[in-house]
């Protein structure tokens, strides 16, 4: 058997098999949307635990967010190459899951600064 015999060989062996490995590819493809449509249609199918009263109004989010002047930090407050930011805070942040008793987090508050960085 010379060399060209086992490069013959080696390519007709490739090319019978390729047919399969791209039928393989496709019935994973296929087999995996299936189970994912499967998932998806039960976790569309649960119940939410919270749902909101029938006279709860419908959130309609405000056309652009403006920060008040006290918010803003200027750049030389914000130290460190940042270009100035914006601080938002939220105070007497209260929050329990249904089934715990009421006020298990009670007066938190949050403070966020967000920074601009670079030229």
């Amino acid at each position: 058997m010379t060399v060209g015999d086992f490069v013959a060989i080696n390519k007709f062996t490739d090319n019978a098999f390729q047919p399969l490995k791209v039928l393989s590819t496709v019935y994973n493809s296929v087999s995996k949307a299936l189970i994912d449509m499967q998932n998806l249609n039960l976790l569309l199918a649960e119940r939410p635990d919270i749902k909101d009263p029938v006279y709860a109004p419908t959130f309609s989010p405000p056309p652009s967010v403006s920060f008040p002047p006290s918010a803003i930090i200027p750049a030389s407050e914000a130290g460190g190459g940042k270009k100035g930011g914006v601080e938002v805070t939220f105070e007497n942040i209260y929050f329990h899951y249904p089934e715990q008793d009421p006020a298990r987090v009670s007066s938190m508050c949050v403070c966020v600064c967000v920074c601009v960085f670079g030229g």
